[in-house]
């Protein structure tokens, strides 16, 4: 497992910066969600897990303007079961909102280029945290993608199925949790579980796939034929009787 950190320095000189460098995820995840407030991401593609955890608010440190100093971390493993539960442990922490008193530990303001160092041996072991999970896949109720409005409630929900089931397959996008990030676009990304404050529905409410999409495209299309030969049939008999009677 890799670890990436983002945070700042006090000084002026030392803005916010990836080490030991920006994961190469980030500029997709970025573009999905509101990165200054807490925010989680996990996604699984090129036989690769990556969890992405943003807006962890430093302790007690403040840059030059006076601003709480926001920390974003980010893991990426291989997929396998090992990785997997080592990925699931940490989500669970960040979506119950214990992983950031744990973090900022980890982070201390240094004189160097960029203002801080990290103890990366102290993040990675955040994956050994004692979480008892379990291993059984997801039940096909479950395993249906869903979007709401973002509460605690709904992440501590998310948080317990990572507890209980093993990570759903054939998404790429697993979870997104944010703040104000538009609906459509958490809709168009289709992820396992959505969450964000711009959401209208105060629980859980299913996505339409582009799968489902089509096929209910289908089924309208054929019952709209069906009801037109209906009527065209009705007219010609109707006509047929007219003739018959005159």
């Amino acid at each position: 497992m890799k670890a990436f950190v983002r945070s700042s320095g006090i000084s002026q000189e030392c803005g916010y910066c990836w080490v030991p460098k920006e994961p190469e995820q980030w500029s997709q995840i970025s573009n999905l969600i509101e990165s200054s407030s807490p925010s989680v991401v996990l996604t699984r593609s090129n036989n690769q897990l990556s969890l992405f955890v943003t807006g962890i608010s430093s302790s007690d440190r403040r840059d030059f303007r006076d601003r709480t100093i926001r920390h974003c971390l980010a893991w990426v493993c291989s997929d396998n079961t090992n990785c997997e539960k080592r990925i699931r442990t940490i989500a669970i922490q960040a979506l119950r909102g214990s992983l950031g008193r744990q973090v900022d530990q980890y982070i201390t303001l240094v004189d160097n280029k960029a203002g801080f160092q990290v103890d990366f041996l102290g993040i990675e072991n955040l994956a050994q945290i004692d979480v008892s999970l379990g291993s059984s896949d997801l039940p096909d109720a479950e395993y249906s993608p869903k979007i709401a409005k973002n509460f605690q409630e709904l992440k501590d929900d998310i948080a317990n199925k990572l507890q209980h089931y093993n990570l759903p397959k054939s998404y790429e996008f697993v979870i997104i949790v944010t703040g104000i990030k538009a609906e459509k676009i958490l809709e168009k990304v289709g992820a396992w579980r959505s969450l964000s404050s711009m959401v209208k529905s105060d629980d859980w409410r299913d996505l339409v796939t582009s799968s489902d999409g089509d096929e209910a495209t289908s089924r309208n299309f054929r019952r709209a034929v069906v009801i037109i030969l209906l009527v065209i049939t009705a007219i010609l008999v109707l006509l047929l009787i007219l003739n018959l009677l005159t």
